[in-house]
């Protein structure tokens, strides 16, 4: 999906309709609703950047609820051209021993980091803190998903998007970061600075250093094909150095 140019205020103000048209049907259903990326860490970029909203069930919760969320998650999205989840967890689900297809690890790192609650029971503090060793299961078991259900991901690699690309040299960094310093930053206007400061010395920094300002102009270099194509190898050899740094095996190359 082509993002529309939504500024921030326009984005809370989807955020707050949404809170609006899911509370009015289903108040007695949500224990909370969460916010979590850019914009609840007030770096936004309009054309750019997801909505990442999380709306939290009480356990149990019939399934015609959650049905009626996601509809109401999609309709909002095609209403403004702007992902918007959908993202529905029930409460239990945040909690061990968890769900490696709920994403929920990696979640509860960004909401302990950044996550705000906008409507509801303030559950982040008292959220669990997944361990280590935590994350690089729940990473084995989505790179092994990846491997089984999108292997076109790894053949097709020249066919990706400079969005694409950017966001794969950005996740990357991540893992790094949090793999080899403990650092959890998840901010792609933030990361390159955090990585200068705690990596300075990794081989691909320009690769870094040119996906951060990529981002930053993107509009500006959106149609350029040969940028795209130079970013797609360095995309590729991004990944392919953490994958092995990381020790997660030759077989999630990209070739």
């Amino acid at each position: 999906m082509e993002h529309k140019m939504i500024d921030m205020k326009k984005a809370w103000n989807i955020v707050y309709e949404f809170i609006a048209e899911c509370t009015e049907p289903y108040a007695e259903h949500i224990v909370c609703i969460l916010l979590t990326g850019s914009l609840a860490r007030g770096s936004y970029q309009p054309g750019l950047s997801d909505i990442d909203v999380i709306t939290v069930l009480c356990d149990d919760t019939p399934e015609y609820v959650t049905g009626g969320i996601s509809t109401l998650y999609d309709r909002i999205s095609n209403k403004y051209s702007i992902q918007f989840g959908p993202i529905i967890r029930q409460h239990r689900d945040f909690y061990r021993p968890w769900d490696n297809e709920l994403d929920i690890q990696p979640e509860l790192l960004r909401l302990k980091a950044f996550g705000k609650t906008l409507y509801g029971e303030d559950i982040i503090p008292s959220l669990p803190n997944p361990i280590k060793q935590e994350i690089w299961e729940h990473d084995l078991y989505f790179k092994n998903w990846i491997r089984e259900y999108e292997p076109q991901w790894f053949t097709n690699w020249r066919d990706w998007s400079l969005k694409a690309c950017l966001k794969m040299i950005f996740g990357q960094a991540t893992s790094y970061l949090y793999y080899k310093a403990d650092v959890v930053e998840y901010s792609k206007h933030a990361i390159l600075e955090t990585f200068l400061r705690y990596c300075p010395d990794f081989p691909h920094i320009q690769s870094l250093k040119k996906a951060s300002y990529l981002w930053q102009h993107y509009f500006e270099f959106a149609g350029d094909e040969g940028l795209r194509k130079e970013m797609t190898e360095k995309a590729r050899e991004f990944e392919n150095y953490v994958v092995l740094t990381l020790g997660f095996g030759e077989k999630y190359l990209i070739r």
